[in-house]
């Protein structure tokens, strides 16, 4: 692999494959560090989402609670050379997050699933699924750039419309929470 463009939160990568057992192809792709999407889901099997401002759309969505795994580039590509299972640090980012986000405390959080963006573009989502956790606040503490609106839960039948109706745009997310409000 070889580097030809850093920036702040991507690089561009290129690689060579092999197509025929004498031929190779250079590909490239945009890196970015893996975000952790959370699935919390209270004991009447409602999941929280949280009604918020995105600029690529200019419009709301609604969204799992989500977060940076690694909040720099030059982290994951540090964490890229160690060779170690990313699940750690996945976890480690929603305890961290919807703590500080969403005001709960997670306890026993599961990874359920693994969605990567494309063949060119490297910018996995682990989805984490939350059944317990305690509320230790009532408000949370946002980043600058974020713009959540507020809050709310939502039943498996409210759900299923909201993914026919695109009010979860997000296309990972919705085939994530489809498997769940489907089964």
């Amino acid at each position: 692999m070889k580097i030809t463009h850093n920036w702040r939160i991507v690089q561009v990568v290129e690689y060579e494959v092999d197509i025929w057992w004498w031929k190779k192809k250079t590909f490239e792709k945009a890196r970015r560090a893996p975000g952790v999407r959370t699935i919390i889901m209270n004991k009447q099997k409602k999941i929280l989402l949280s009604k918020e401002y995105r600029y690529e759309l200019d419009a709301s969505d609604w969204r799992l609670p989500w977060w940076k795994v690694m909040d720099t580039l030059d982290e994951y590509v540090e964490f890229l050379k160690s060779w170690k299972s990313i699940d750690s640090f996945v976890v480690t980012a929603a305890i961290r997050e919807a703590k500080e986000e969403v005001g709960i405390d997670i306890l026993n959080p599961k990874i359920i699933s693994r969605k990567v963006c494309g063949a060119n573009m490297e910018r996995d989502l682990r989805y984490v699924m939350v059944t317990d956790f305690a509320i230790s606040r009532w408000w949370n503490e946002l980043e600058d750039g974020e713009c959540i609106e507020w809050y709310e839960r939502f039943s498996f039948e409210e759900i299923k419309k909201m993914i026919v109706t695109e009010d979860i745009q997000e296309g990972r997310s919705a085939a994530v929470l489809a498997k769940i409000v489907l089964s």
